[in-house]
């Protein structure tokens, strides 16, 4: 895993924070797969940069707000890199917020995200590997 693609992969989280849409675009292959929990649970995944738009779109469905902080970004192998942080939204309608333990697990293709999955916690994330 090249330093490179930790760093794409922090520049895509921090323009997600930002709701850079452009950013986050210039981060993902063409043909990404996004698979968050909310996906594994209906059984769908978000496909290409129109799939991040309506990912987008659903998260704004249900949070008013929400962030991600990595607290660990690190290669698992020269394909995956692993992200470890927390997932930090507040409920649109019910104004609940959540502060609850996160894991990702990036895929890396010529120096783009080619898929993203999320997990409840670390050690799913590496079980899932």
């Amino acid at each position: 895993m090249s330093q490179q693609d930790i760093e794409t992969i922090r520049a895509g989280l921090a323009a997600l924070n930002r709701r850079d849409v452009d950013g986050m675009l210039a981060t993902l292959r063409p043909d990404v797969e996004l698979v968050p929990v909310r996906a594994v649970l209906e059984g769908s995944v978000y496909r290409g940069h129109e799939g991040l738009r309506t990912w987008l779109a659903d998260m704004g469905e249900d949070w008013e707000d929400f962030r991600i902080d990595s607290h660990e970004v690190r290669g698992l192998d020269e394909r995956r890199v692993l992200v470890v942080g927390r997932f930090h939204a507040r409920g649109r309608s019910s104004g609940v917020t959540l502060d609850q333990p996160a894991a990702w697990v990036c895929e890396m293709d010529g120096g783009k995200v080619s898929c993203m999955r999320f997990y409840a916690d670390v050690d799913a994330a590496i079980a899932a590997g």
